[in-house]
């Protein structure tokens, strides 16, 4: 069985949601072909399901990743200006995006099952709660990932574009 057929088996169960873009002007520009996929976890779908503040924003910003916008990403955590970055050590694997026009600011946190196809397992959660803890997040997100799939993440190392298809390097 693929990591895609893994996936697929645990939105069938309720486990993980397929993000679609909202009803947004540029939906019906983009092919299906030339999206990016995003998988999230039963809590990060209710939030985005929800009337709460900033899931509409977060869903926005979700519309950009999935809809191949370009946008900033980091292989490291130091970078503070950018859409997603690669959290230390490099070889977890573990990822952030950042929803930076909110108050808070949100961060969710995933891994790459494949080039283009992000699964977010942990968030909303406010910038502000995230010092001093990101071991214990990168920890968490690890043990959820195992919990769901028998696979690492495919994709290892510093090339961004395997990663990802349309962003810049910060």
């Amino acid at each position: 069985m693929s990591i895609l057929d893994e996936i697929k088996t645990r939105c069938n169960v309720g486990n993980l949601f397929i993000v679609e873009p909202s009803k947004d002007i540029r939906a019906h520009r983009v092919a299906a072909s030339e999206r990016r996929t995003l998988y999230v976890s039963h809590e990060i779908h209710q939030f985005l399901e929800s009337d709460r503040p900033l899931a509409g924003e977060t869903q926005n910003d979700f519309n950009d990743f999935i809809l191949n916008q370009e946008f900033d990403v980091a292989l490291h955590l130091d970078h503070q200006f950018c859409f997603m970055a690669r959290l230390d050590a490099p070889s977890e694997e573990v990822w952030e995006i950042r929803v930076y026009d909110t108050e808070p600011q949100l961060r969710f946190f995933g891994r790459f099952a494949k080039r283009n196809i992000f699964v977010a397992l942990i968030g909303p959660v406010p910038r502000w709660k995230m010092i001093g803890r990101y071991e214990r997040i990168k920890r968490q997100c690890i043990a959820e990932w195992r919990a769901l799939f028998s696979y690492n993440p495919i994709i290892k190392g510093d090339d961004i574009h395997a990663y990802l298809s349309n962003v810049y390097l910060v």
